[in-house]
């Protein structure tokens, strides 16, 4: 899944802005073997939250080696995230008066453990600033 926030896409300063993205067969266990990607580009001033909700769950017996998510680009935490989420998960892309900001979610999944879980769906908060560009 790509998000790509522009003025020329139709998204306005100030305006707030909603996404989701999840898990294959979400709320059903999620299949082995597999990359599903989600990328945001900013080209305007604002930021961006992802969060997974308290509830849903990437089986975690290995400490992300198998089944997990991958943070890359201009996200703030890159450190993968694999476990039953006891409370809600955040994580934030800003954007500035700089360039463009791009940051890549995957979620990878791999037979080797030989689980699945329920996995997660996750919101994503696009809030552009009034005066950004």
């Amino acid at each position: 899944m790509d998000i790509i926030i522009n003025e020329a896409s139709g998204y306005s300063k100030g305006g707030t802005y909603f996404f989701n993205w999840e898990s294959l067969n979400y709320p059903n266990s999620y299949p082995d073997d597999c990359i599903c990607t989600l990328t945001t580009t900013m080209e305007m001033a604002g930021y961006a939250v992802f969060q997974i909700p308290a509830g849903d769950n990437i089986y975690d017996n290995t400490a992300c080696l198998y089944d997990r998510l991958e943070f890359s680009g201009d996200i703030m935490d890159k450190t993968p995230v694999c476990n039953r989420f006891n409370t809600d998960y955040s994580n934030y892309m800003m954007k500035m008066f700089t360039a463009s900001v791009t940051g890549t979610i995957n979620f990878i999944t791999d037979s080797t453990d030989g689980n699945v879980e329920k996995g997660f769906r996750m919101t994503i908060t696009v809030s552009l600033d009034y005066a950004g560009r």
